[in-house]
């Protein structure tokens, strides 16, 4: 799907002017190309959304890969499978980017991805 989006943005060329913002779980996340058997794409893929001139809100916020999944076979909780991508318009107004409550979110089973939750200051 990852793919399919990227070619559907490219089409929409020149990148954004104006205030977009992509979100959703687009099942990739960095962690996966640690695993054995080297690179998958995945960090490739959020460098082309860098390369097109979105910021994915979560990482610029934090400076880090914040997880956003939790796994439903051993719990663990090591993947940013969601992401928050925005246009610069945006991204020069983010004022604060977070996941929301894993004790709220994971115990109670609502859902095993955490809401990535964006404030903008006003333009």
């Amino acid at each position: 799907m990852t793919d399919i989006l990227l070619a559907a943005l490219r089409e929409m060329e020149p990148p954004p002017r104006g205030p977009w913002i992509i979100g959703g779980d687009l099942n990739l996340s960095e962690t996966f190309d640690s695993w054995q058997g080297g690179p998958r794409g995945n960090l490739e893929y959020l460098e082309r959304m860098s390369a097109f001139g979105l910021t994915e809100c979560l990482r610029y916020a934090t400076g880090t890969l914040t997880p956003t999944f939790r796994n439903a076979a051993d719990g663990r909780v090591v993947h940013q499978m969601d992401h928050l991508f925005v246009s610069q318009p945006l991204a020069a107004r983010l004022a604060s980017c977070r996941v929301g409550s894993p004790d709220r979110v994971f115990d109670e089973r609502l859902s095993d991805h955490l809401p990535i939750i964006a404030e903008f200051t006003a333009p």
